[in-house]
């Protein structure tokens, strides 16, 4: 899988990083992006640069598919409340 990670300030590249694992409890959900943009707050993050070593993934304003997540008994997924 590839993530866009800033690495340094003002500098960004794609990483290939491991598949997400489907957690325990409600509030988990595996997506597929279908279209992602940055928002306002994106360019000032990027230029300031990460805190952490591995830098930080980079979009977040998405229209997904959901590909795994909580289920009821009729293996529906459920919304969350």
């Amino acid at each position: 899988m590839r993530q866009l990670t800033c690495t340094a300030p003002g500098q960004l590249e794609w990483r290939d990083v491991a598949a997400p694992e489907l957690g325990g409890g409600r509030d988990n959900a595996i997506i597929r992006p279908l279209a992602v943009a940055r928002c306002e707050i994106d360019p000032m993050l990027i230029n300031a640069g990460p805190t952490a070593p591995d830098g930080f993934a980079v979009g977040h304003e998405a229209v997904a598919e959901v590909l795994a997540g909580p289920s009821d008994d009729h293996g529906l997924l459920r919304p969350a409340l």
